[in-house]
């Protein structure tokens, strides 16, 4: 379910980047899901920060 959800979330999330002329953005989220079920499940967990926004 997680890698049937993360390809739908990447369509709406890259067709809405690219409205927005973001398309650096849009080539930025991996096709496949980087985390873990039980990351995303874990309510004190949060994804790191990207190299280049520390």
């Amino acid at each position: 379910m997680l890698a049937d959800a993360w390809t739908l979330g990447r369509r709406l999330a890259r067709a809405g980047l690219m409205d927005e002329d973001e398309l650096d953005a849009a080539e930025t989220i991996p096709v496949n899901c980087p985390y873990t079920v039980d990351q995303i499940l874990d309510l004190d967990w949060w994804p790191p920060e990207p190299e280049g926004k520390r």
